[in-house]
Formats: C-alpha cells, structure tokens, sequence
C-alpha cells in the first residue's frame, strides 16, 4: 500500500500536500485523527489522497 502525504495546516486550513489546493477550515476545538481524504482537485485521470491527523490524538 503506498504511504500517504500528511495534510498541510496553516493559518486554521487544512491544505493538500500534493496541490496546496485548501479543503475545509478548523474552528478550534477539532481532533481529526487517520483521516484519508481525497482532495477537492482530484479527477477521474489524477485522483490523489492525503491523511489528516490534528489534535493530541483525541486525548
């Protein structure tokens, strides 16, 4: 299985690895942990994911 990229965070967005594309902002208080996401650029010819890990790992 080939290894996935982790997402960009800045400035409260979450950013593909890949494209730099924003996907969707953070409001605060999220923990997303070993989400694969599939990004708001891919098509059916150049589909890429990454995986979004925010928080302490929902501590």
């Amino acid at each position: 299985m080939k290894t996935l990229k982790k997402a960009i965070i800045r400035d409260n967005w979450i950013r593909c690895p890949t494209c730099g594309k924003k996907q969707f902002m953070l409001y605060g208080g999220e923990v997303i942990h070993g989400l694969k996401f599939r990004c708001r650029t891919s098509n059916s010819r150049q589909e890429h994911y990454f995986l979004i890990d925010t928080g302490n790992g929902g501590e």
